[in-house]
């Protein structure tokens, strides 16, 4: 069935990134998919897994600790998934929880081809607030 395929692209992204496992990830992506993210649009599947990979070497860098937790799925339509993720930080000797979720469509061969990234209320803000 077509929905349990999407269903489990949407689990392999998360997981493919709660892992750190860029070229796993990259593997899902369309070629021409797109990532939303603040007013930003990336295409292309390798800028879009680059972006990944950069991120979570810098906040690698930042923190004392970074650990993702384990990311969540919900379906919003048969092929449309919010992926949860939530990361636990640790900066100077305080922790922090920060959550965010990212919309993603996947198309009809079972690969993402749209990235959408929504900030949940106040978290944003709490985590600039943290690191300062």
């Amino acid at each position: 069935m077509q929905e349990e395929k999407y269903q489990q692209t949407a689990i392999n992204f998360g997981h493919f990134l709660d892992q750190d496992d860029f070229v796993s990830f990259k593997s899902i992506l369309d070629e021409k998919c797109i990532y939303e993210i603040n007013d930003e649009i990336l295409k292309g599947k390798d800028n879009i897994a680059g972006l990944y990979e950069t991120n979570m070497k810098a906040g690698k860098a930042k923190f004392d600790k970074l650990e993702w937790g384990k990311s969540e799925i919900k379906e919003v339509e048969s092929n449309v998934f919010d992926v949860h993720f939530s990361d636990n930080l640790l900066h100077k000797g305080i922790q922090h929880n920060y959550r965010c979720k990212q919309r993603i469509t996947i198309n009809a061969n079972c690969l993402v081809e749209k990235i959408v990234h929504m900030e949940l209320p106040g978290e944003r803000e709490s985590l600039n607030a943290y690191y300062l």
